[in-house]
């Protein structure tokens, strides 16, 4: 990902080169039409809109999220909100409060009262050290459709493309599946842009046992 500037932020271009296809992407944004020429410039045409990104930490982002309240706390009581306050940059699949609930943390202050090691080892697995949107996975996977995600803690996550059902052969997002997951882990948000990284919202804890 090369930084740019904008007048409005920082955008992130990547160049992929997938089969016969040169595909570029803007903070995760495709660009569907290329170089066209006006009066006084270029035009590059997005599949979707960006947004500025309003908070120059990963960690700030997700206390930020009224439905991450859960997970934000496993993070200052980790004491890893540190790690992904640094340089990064990190991409983060934070679990929502319905997701944290399912796995029995309930409330704010219990998160707190967990042991420190338990949620170190929670924590590690929804975090990696590079900056990946959900395109990056798209463009990266090969025709097995899934592809192995290291986290943190060196384990890996199962990243599933999910077809879009209005243009056959393509893709449209990616499920999760932790080593322990039973099921899929669906996005409930994603592309959250920080200074030092990304953030994705998701549906469910990625397990490391189930």
């Amino acid at each position: 990902n090369q930084e740019l500037r904008s007048r409005g932020g920082k955008l992130y271009a990547t160049h992929w080169i997938k089969g016969q296809d040169t595909v570029l992407t803007l903070n995760g944004s495709r660009v569907i039409s290329q170089n066209i020429p006006a009066s006084n410039g270029l035009i590059q045409v997005l599949n979707r809109v960006l947004t500025p990104y309003t908070h120059d930490l990963t960690g700030d982002a997700i206390a930020a999220e009224a439905d991450a309240t859960l997970f934000t706390q496993a993070l200052k009581s980790s004491g890893l909100l540190a790690t992904i306050n640094g340089a990064g940059p990190y991409t983060i699949f934070a679990p929502n409060n319905a997701a944290m609930q399912a796995m029995g943390y309930q409330t704010i202050a219990q998160v707190a009262a967990t042991d420190v090691a338990e949620l170190k080892r929670l924590v590690n697995y929804h975090v990696l050290s590079d900056r990946r949107f959900v395109y990056d996975y798209i463009l990266s996977t090969g025709s097995t459709n899934t592809s192995k995600q290291a986290m943190l803690d060196g384990n890996s996550v199962t990243m599933k493309l999910t077809p879009d059902n209005n243009a056959p052969g393509s893709f449209s997002g990616i499920t999760l599946r932790g080593i322990g997951n039973t099921v899929d882990v669906k996005l409930v948000k994603q592309d959250l842009l920080a200074g030092n990284g990304v953030l994705h919202i998701i549906d469910g804890v990625l397990r490391m046992t189930q």
